[in-house]
């Protein structure tokens, strides 16, 4: 079977401006609009998702329930590595404990990228960036990751 994964970024969100913590911002209606494309988008490739991990932050729980309405998940898992200030480390070692299987993780920039970077070329570059409401698909061949798909959010549409 082998082992993929899904990194997606969280939709857009309320900005600056928003009275609660950033904990606590939701998405906006461009934001609900790129999760519900993503999770549309996630949809067409069939893939059966094995587990969806999505960060405690409000936006990035929000993202993943359009996951879960869409039918790809029965439930959403909050995990904790995925908070940004954890670090790749935790992230690349919370993925080593999971075996085969398709996983999706709701997450946040720049822990997205940098995981991506680390697992593909063995250390974080900088040259990567998702958007927001964007994702991209890894697979493991032979103890190696390789990136098979990056998408835009505004491809999504």
């Amino acid at each position: 079977m082998g082992t993929q994964l899904i990194l997606i970024r969280h939709g857009e969100a309320a900005g600056a401006n928003f009275p609660g913590s950033d904990a606590d911002r939701p998405l906006t209606e461009v934001g609900e609009r790129q999760a519900q494309a993503v999770a549309a988008n996630l949809s067409r490739l069939n893939l059966k998702l094995s587990r969806l991990f999505a960060s405690p932050l409000r936006r990035a729980q929000q993202t993943a329930e359009a996951l879960k309405e869409a039918g790809l998940v029965e439930s959403v898992e909050v995990c904790e590595v995925l908070l940004p200030e954890k670090g790749v480390g935790a992230l690349v070692a919370f993925l080593a404990t999971l075996g085969e299987g398709v996983f999706a993780f709701v997450g946040h920039e720049p822990l997205l990228s940098e995981t991506v970077e680390t697992l593909c070329f063995g250390a974080p570059h900088g040259t990567l960036a998702f958007g927001k409401g964007s994702f991209c698909v890894l697979e493991k061949d032979d103890g190696n990751w390789r990136l098979v798909a990056l998408l835009p959010s505004r491809w999504l549409f």
